[in-house]
């Protein structure tokens, strides 16, 4: 009898989530991005670490790990990083460091009020949404 072999619970690791935003305060457009696990946690929200660094045309973000909620309340969902990012406009690559340091580079165009994807890694540990 052959072993049967069973699918990763999760085929992706991570989630990255992407919007192109109004501050109506400012009157201007921004992209948020949101990383986050595809693994929900029972006990703590969870923050994802991570180095991020923009440089010319490109947005490197290097997970450094988990850490823990400052208050130590209880509740769940997944691992979350999530900053504003200002300015990125035209054609950007997005690259994504993991841990193991395998790496995932998106292709990207930005716009006022879209992002369209030109070009997605082959071998994902990273899932890419893009939010209208």
């Amino acid at each position: 009898m052959k072993n049967k072999v069973q699918p990763e619970a999760f085929p992706y690791e991570y989630r990255l989530i992407l919007s192109q935003k109004y501050n109506q305060i400012n009157k201007t457009w921004y992209t948020n991005l949101r990383l986050e696990t595809f693994q929900e946690f029972t006990n703590f929200q969870y923050a994802i670490t991570v180095d991020d660094k923009q440089q010319n045309d490109t947005l490197r973000l290097k997970i450094t790990g988990l850490t823990t909620p400052k208050m130590l309340m209880g509740g769940s969902g997944p691992g979350v990083f999530e900053k504003e990012y200002f300015r990125l406009k035209g054609k950007y690559k997005i690259e994504i460091i993991n841990i193991d340091k395998s790496k995932n580079v998106f292709e990207l165009e930005f716009r006022k009020r879209t992002i369209s994807v030109i070009k997605s890694p082959k071998n994902k540990f990273v899932d890419l949404f893009i939010l209208k």
